[in-house]
């Protein structure tokens, strides 16, 4: 997770510096797509890790831990509807998985397969006095 908080701060750094860049009006559209879908990715890859990490502990507590300290469930309805609450979040987390999967596909096929070829010199005219 933390990993992916750091590239998202540094895509979000990323997308506020783009405007000041004196790039080409459609290769800097394609710029900042590719930047927000990247931030989208990112958010949404957190967001599965985070209900991973919220939902498994919380699922053995309550299957485990809880009815050893309670004594027991009185019936397996109530056993059932302690867990359900970490099914739900653990199937958000799958959901948000499988859809950041999505997204980086059209990510990667659609908005990177048409960047301009000639896009990368557009990059590096602002860091042109770094680079020389």
């Amino acid at each position: 997770v933390q990993f992916l908080v750091r590239k998202m701060m540094h895509l979000m750094s990323l997308n506020r510096r783009l405007p000041t860049w004196n790039l080409a009006g459609k290769s800097m559209r394609y710029m900042r797509d590719a930047t927000r879908v990247q931030l989208l990715v990112s958010f949404l890859r957190i967001a599965a890790n985070v209900c991973a990490i919220i939902a498994l502990p919380w699922s053995i507590y309550v299957g485990d831990v809880e009815p050893e300290i309670s004594g027991g469930c009185k019936s397996k309805q109530q056993c059932v509807e302690g867990i359900n609450g970490s099914v739900w979040l653990a199937a958000l987390g799958v959901c948000f998985a499988v859809l950041s999967v999505f997204v980086f596909f059209y990510m990667e096929y659609r908005i990177r397969y048409n960047f301009d070829p000639a896009l990368g010199v557009a990059v590096c005219v602002p860091f042109r006095d770094y680079l020389m």
